[in-house]
């Protein structure tokens, strides 16, 4: 695997399908654990040699941004991660919520992820322990259970996210919301046109 996989247009991800590209993208965590938030900046167009490759912009929890690019068109998925991230240990399943037609695009027996590519959760000890270690996460993480994201554009993001998770979760307030919220510096213009 190269360094820049799934970092550069001209070695995307390569996956068969938008639902494969949604189930990938869900369960990606950064090597440090943390969950993301993805949207999908647009295709890049046809190249010599290459293939429509779909654009996601995404954030860790950490606050940091990224650029991962993949192609949706292959008959195989290739279930490696991109360089600096891995898998959640479980897949979140994301069967609830695909049409029938989506169900029967994606072929579960065709997941087969390398243990290598899995992050392993480190459990605390003690109830001490446990709150120190979520005490030690950054602001959004605490409120993150899952990495997720959209198929489309969205000009405010992360930011409309970062609000649906907070108003969903049981710890809810107004002052919790804004310190994740101020906690989120925005990402700078990328490099890559669509």
């Amino acid at each position: 695997m190269k360094a820049d996989h799934g970092k550069n247009p001209d070695n995307p991800i390569q996956l068969n399908s938008i639902v494969a590209s949604r189930l990938f993208l869900n369960n990606l965590v950064n090597a440090k654990g943390y969950h993301i938030l993805y949207h999908r900046l647009g295709s890049l167009p046809l190249k010599a040699n290459r293939p429509i490759i779909d654009h996601y912009e995404v954030m860790s929890s950490d606050n940091l941004y990224d650029d991962i690019f993949i192609n949706i068109y292959n008959e195989a998925n290739d279930w490696t991660p991109p360089a600096g991230y891995l898998f959640e240990d479980d897949l979140v399943d994301i069967t609830y919520f695909l049409s029938d037609y989506e169900s029967e695009e994606l072929n579960e027996s065709e997941i087969k992820i390398d243990e290598k590519y899995l992050f392993k959760s480190v459990f605390a000890d003690d109830l001490k322990e446990e709150l120190a270690m979520v005490g030690s996460l950054p602001p959004l993480e605490r409120f993150m259970h899952e990495s997720s994201g959209t198929n489309g554009f969205r000009d405010d993001f992360p930011y409309f996210q970062i609000r649906e998770i907070i108003m969903s979760h049981i710890m809810f307030s107004p002052e919790r919301m804004e310190e994740v919220i101020s906690s989120i510096n925005p990402k700078e213009k990328s490099n890559f046109f669509l």
